[in-house]
């Protein structure tokens, strides 16, 4: 039976993400700078606290947010509409012949 996204756990999301973003536990687990087995502890529910800022960093090295990761959004991804850029006023630029 397939879990709704709003019934997902955080280890489920955690993973889910890990593998949209194409890495091992290995992967991730070095971008963090901790064990490997932190990551496959935090995935299978073994591990139920972490630090806010281990959150803040898994959710940015897994394009995600911490709502996200939490169950808080059902909106995996951090991608935004680009901003559009105001255009700067050209500047004359005078030269002496």
């Amino acid at each position: 039976m397939a879990v709704s996204a709003r019934e997902a756990t955080f280890g489920t999301r955690l993973k889910y993400r890990r593998m949209e973003c194409h890495l091992r536990q290995v992967d991730l687990a070095k971008l963090l700078k901790e064990p490997q087995n932190y990551i496959s502890r935090w995935e299978s529910g073994d591990i139920q606290y972490m630090t806010l800022e281990r959150l803040r960093l898994l959710a940015k090295h897994l394009h995600t947010t911490t709502d996200y990761l939490l169950g808080l959004s059902d909106e995996p991804t951090t991608e935004r509409p680009a901003r559009r850029r105001r255009a700067r006023p050209r500047q004359l630029v005078l030269v002496d012949d």
